[in-house]
């Protein structure tokens, strides 16, 4: 990514920034586009493009967040293919992992785990509470996804955390984990 980042910061004529003529709401038209035509590439380049442009806070919640809204009322409305999601999903998933590198997480800031519950595989809503608790100067430690939850109880003790943040999407199997 950041090779793809450089090459294109290069190739821009002198005096444009990344944000030059650019909205949020392009930024999410750009993206969404690009997912729907599965070039991972440009995805890829518009998503850092956007984050460097735009800032960490502005990026998740003003970019990310949105997409991933309109990604999914694609699916549920029958104009995105499970293909198109898991490229875009993946994509999106590799800067979001970016953002939340240990290395950028606040180390004397509150500790809080992030995973998703047994039978859980997707993992992105994870990933951007991971990032946006980075963003916020919590000690992040994300665990990923389909964890049981004792794991996820032995992972929070362990790093002496002040919260667990759990990412859901299939609801049908939440209230009986919960019980566990």
């Amino acid at each position: 990514a950041e090779a793809l980042l450089s090459e294109d910061l290069e190739a821009a004529p002198a005096g444009n920034g990344p944000t030059t003529g650019q909205t949020q709401e392009s930024w999410i038209d750009d993206a969404y586009r690009q997912m729907a035509a599965l070039d991972s590439t440009g995805l890829e380049r518009t998503l850092w493009r956007a984050f460097l442009g735009l800032g960490a806070r502005p990026f998740l919640e003003g970019v990310a967040v949105p997409l991933m809204a309109r990604v999914g009322a694609g699916w549920v409305a029958g104009r995105i293919t499970p293909a198109q999601e898991h490229l875009g999903s993946g994509v999106l998933e590799r800067v979001l992992a970016w953002m939340d590198d240990p290395s950028m997480s606040a180390d004397d800031g509150p500790a809080v785990v992030v995973a998703t519950l047994p039978g859980e595989r997707h993992s992105l809503g994870a990933r951007l509470a991971a990032a946006a608790a980075t963003v916020e100067g919590w000690h992040t430690t994300y665990l990923g996804a389909d964890l049981p939850v004792e794991d996820i109880a032995a992972a929070a003790k362990e790093v002496g955390a002040r919260a667990v943040a759990i990412s859901a999407v299939r609801t049908d199997s939440t209230t009986e984990t919960a019980r566990s």
